[in-house]
């Protein structure tokens, strides 16, 4: 099996994108506008990348660690999230859905033992 030197993770998430539209409503002769507001779900997709041998400095995971926090807050940051069954989520319940997802695609043994050590002491 072939390793590969540089590592790519990937993290969807779901955003609620407001869509106003704007009409007129004709009565006798005088116009009034109207607004109908419209939800459009818009899911992105973040990524981070980083070399294998980042893991291996003193205090790499914690490195790579913190970046991927740092991303996951980037992408929760505007707007509001939805989860995966269209239910609107807190900014902490995204930063943290992220991140798993971040930890997860890595499959790097040690960022998910860092991960889980760092989610027990906040819970």
């Amino acid at each position: 099996m072939l390793k590969k030197d540089t590592l790519e993770m990937a993290a969807k998430s779901n955003r609620v994108k407001k869509t106003v539209a704007m009409g007129l409503i004709a009565a006798m002769t005088t116009l009034a506008p109207a607004t109908s507001h419209a939800l459009e779900i818009v899911t992105s997709e973040y990524k981070l990348t980083f070399k294998r041998a980042e893991l291996m400095a003193p205090e790499g995971v914690e490195s790579v660690y913190s970046r991927m926090e740092k991303k996951a807050k980037m992408a929760c940051g505007m707007g509001r999230s939805i989860n995966d069954a269209g239910q609107e989520i807190s900014r902490e319940e995204c930063i943290a859905d992220i991140l798993e997802q971040f930890v997860t695609t890595s499959e790097v043994e040690d960022l998910m033992t860092y991960h889980a050590e760092q989610t027990k002491k906040a819970g």
